[in-house]
Order: C-alpha cells, then structure tokens, then sequence
C-alpha cells in the first residue's frame, strides 16, 4: 500500500485543507482583517466534499450499499450522517472519529481564536 492509496487520499486531502484554512484565519487575525463571508463558505463546501469523498471511499471499500442519492445527503448533513455512519459501520469507536471529523472543522477558528488571545497580551 502506498503513501497516497486510494482509501488514504481523501483524508490526506481533509488534513491539508484544515491546514490551509487554518493558515489563512491565523494569517487574517495577524492582519487584523476578517475572512469574508464567501471565502468561509467555500472554506465549508470543500470540507463537507472532502468528508463526503472519505465517506464514500470508506462506504465501497466496506461494501456497505447506500442509495443514489446518499453523497448529496451526506454533502448537506453531514456533521449528523457521518458519525450516524461511522457509528452503524465501527461502533463507538466510529463515533468518536464522526465526532472527531465535526471537531476537525473547527481547527481554522479555534488557531485564529488562540492568536487572537496571545496577540492581546
């Protein structure tokens, strides 16, 4: 298996762009500037495709059958159908990574947040 497999991609890629948003709010909190309404929700839309992207990478491997429209449903609710998910397919331990994925999204503002903190000193 290889560094950048299939199964591994969607998360590598989930993990770079958590890096990138938070780079970018830490960078507009030194700044002194806001990240713009539009720019936060591109920020989100790409989070939820790349949750999905994992979801759904992690759903064939599985085998687990999913109707034709389980992606979209997953894209707009997913901070509830992923540990829903994870759950049915891992148990408790599926849980905590859902709940870890919902986390994992608030990164970006809690690094900005931190900053924020330590540039009032």
């Amino acid at each position: 298996m290889t560094v950048f497999s299939a199964r591994r991609l969607p998360i590598a890629a989930m993990a770079l762009l958590v890096g990138l948003g938070a780079i970018g709010h830490v960078y507009a909190e030194v700044r002194g500037a806001d990240i713009s309404r539009t720019s936060g929700q591109l920020w989100y839309f790409c989070y939820s495709y790349s949750v999905v992207w994992w979801v759904e990478t992690d759903r064939r491997a599985k085998g687990v059958t999913a109707p034709f429209e389980y992606s979209a449903f997953m894209f707009f609710g997913w901070p509830l159908l992923a540990p829903y998910y994870l759950f049915k397919c891992r148990r408790w331990r599926g849980l905590a990574l859902g709940l870890g994925l919902i986390l994992l999204s608030y990164v970006p503002y809690v690094a900005a947040l931190a900053v924020y903190y330590v540039l009032d000193q």
